[in-house]
């Protein structure tokens, strides 16, 4: 039977998880740019600002969909670095996109157009970083399945015979187990005549033939050259009685 090539079931992130790690990820870079902005502005830094607040929330869903796209492409057992990697620059896009919008519903004076691309630059480094390394955490998991789970069941095929050549005595054991079948002939017969002993070992060498050349095991002739020098055997058994 053809074995079939058997996908091995990837494992996937439950929902719950996702969430938890989308909500990681915004305190993550909530804490990590309100940092940047301190050192920047100093004096006038404010810990909570719309802007801050719903841009990273922003890219926190953007996270958690990259995330479920890993989960699903993972438990149909196609994830693809590449692709995963490749969601960092629309999500870049999107962060942007809300920074501006929030500007201009939320701010009667926006921000310079730099400004909000440097810190979305800054955010998508974030993003990327914590992207791979949910990435490489997902392939790890996926790839540490045992794999004897889903291996197919292959059917099992006979034991091949052990060869064994025409002279028995290169097999111990069927050597060991015929000469108990001469010796326990020759016990059977021994209450016969000596005559007729001799004439029965000289029929039975007669009736398993003559050895042939080249007779390999399991054919005809192999075949007849074990049961002729197992009637020999025997008949020396008979002989010496």
């Amino acid at each position: 039977m053809n074995s079939l090539s058997v996908r091995p079931p990837a494992t996937r992130l439950p929902p719950m998880n996702i969430l938890i790690f989308a909500g990681l990820f915004w305190f993550f870079t909530y804490a990590a740019l309100s940092v940047r902005t301190e050192l920047i502005l100093g004096d006038q830094f404010n810990l909570f600002t719309v802007r801050r607040i719903l841009g990273t929330t922003v890219g926190a869903l953007a996270f958690g969909l990259v995330l479920t796209c890993i989960a699903r492409r993972a438990r149909d057992g196609i994830l693809n670095p590449a692709s995963a990697i490749a969601a960092i620059l629309p999500a870049s896009l999107l962060v942007l996109a809300a920074r501006l919008a929030i500007d201009e519903l939320f701010y009667e004076l926006p921000l310079p157009f730099e400004t909000n691309f440097k810190w979305v630059a800054v955010w998508a480094g974030y993003f990327g970083m914590w992207v791979s390394a949910s990435l490489a955490f997902q392939m790890h998991r996926h790839g540490e399945r045992p794999q004897a789970a889903c291996r197919p069941v292959a059917s099992r095929a006979p034991a091949p015979a052990i060869p064994c050549s025409r002279d028995i005595s290169h097999c111990p054991t069927e050597m060991a187990a015929w000469e108990w079948v001469a010796d326990a002939c020759a016990a059977e017969l021994a209450a016969m005549p000596e005559a007729r002993r001799h004439v029965l070992a000289e029929r039975l060498v007669a009736r398993a033939g003559y050895e042939q050349v080249e007779s390999d095991y399991g054919s005809p002739a192999g075949e007849q050259a074990m049961r002729r020098a197992i009637a020999l055997r025997i008949a020396a058994r008979l002989s010496n009685r």
